[in-house]
């Protein structure tokens, strides 16, 4: 269930600390975006990575002729 409370401000204090408030809580949203997309972008830097390295040790094993009993 959502609530709506409509909250004119009546004072200049009122209407300069709501924006100050609405600017911080924007700012403090954008930085926990930006924060979940880098760790999202790390995770998916690590496991490309992680299969260039695969690929890599892969293809040096098939190349070489390595027997299976060996690459595990």
């Amino acid at each position: 269930m959502v609530t709506i409370v409509w909250y004119l401000p009546s004072s200049t204090a009122e209407i300069v600390f709501t924006i100050v408030s609405i600017f911080f809580s924007c700012m403090v949203f954008g930085y926990s975006i930006n924060t979940i997309g880098m760790i999202l972008q790390k995770i998916e830097l690590k496991n490309k990575k992680y299969k260039d390295e695969t690929y890599l040790v892969n293809r040096f094993l098939k190349r070489n002729k390595i027997p299976e009993n060996l690459k595990c």
